[in-house]
């Protein structure tokens, strides 16, 4: 998994289609670590290769303290956040540049599953 920091954030882009169990325990390893070192770096996942969850994907989401941010999520993956409540537990973005400057997100989703 490719990752990246920025001032405010750290960045982790998944390579896989399926957001596995390798991505949740490269993110609860930084996680347990920042809160040893006591850093404030905001966690970003950039969804733009993902097209699938999995059930750790849930359980990260749902015992993590902090708020994670989604970016470049497509619309299958919005529905089923949506459909299970997770999405008032996340902030998304459609882009890193509306991230950056806490502009522009995702509010008041509205899905109409076909």
């Amino acid at each position: 998994m490719l990752t990246y920091t920025t001032e405010k954030h750290i960045v982790f882009c998944p390579d896989f289609r399926i957001f596995s169990i390798r991505c949740v325990e490269e993110i609860s390893k930084y996680l347990s670590n920042q809160k040893k070192e006591n850093q404030s770096k905001q966690v970003v996942i950039d969804m733009s290769k993902v097209q699938s969850l999995t059930a750790e994907f849930f359980d990260l989401i749902k015992e993590n303290s902090q708020e994670i941010v989604l970016i470049n999520t497509n619309a299958e993956i919005l529905a089923i956040l949506n459909l299970t409540g997770y999405d008032k537990k996340l902030k998304l973005f459609v882009t890193s540049i509306d991230m950056e400057e806490d502009k522009r997100e995702l509010r008041n989703r509205k899905f109409r599953i076909v």
